[in-house]
């Protein structure tokens, strides 16, 4: 899929999304420990071994469904570039 995108998209703008998806991914895990230790001194011990075990899956796939959306919407967004034929 990205080396599709690779021949529409310039180098910068994959670059960017490359460094983009890289911080996001870094801070959804930095989102994720004030979470945990925020449910287990309201809920108890049970309830933060739960979340531990399901938090990471659910933060990353909602972040990379939300990457992956925004970045392509970018990625493939038409600019408003006059052709010839719309100029005569």
């Amino acid at each position: 899929m990205l080396a599709d995108q690779g021949r529409r998209a310039s180098p910068q703008k994959l670059a960017v999304c490359f460094v983009l998806g890289g911080l996001g991914t870094y801070l959804a895990s930095i989102v994720r420990v004030p979470l945990l230790g925020i449910i287990g001194y309201y809920y108890g011990y049970d309830t933060l071994e739960t979340l531990h075990m399901y938090s990471g899956y659910l933060i990353f796939l909602g972040s990379i469904v939300a990457f992956w959306y925004l970045s392509l919407h970018w990625i493939n967004k038409k600019t408003n570039c006059l052709t010839a034929s719309q100029v005569n």
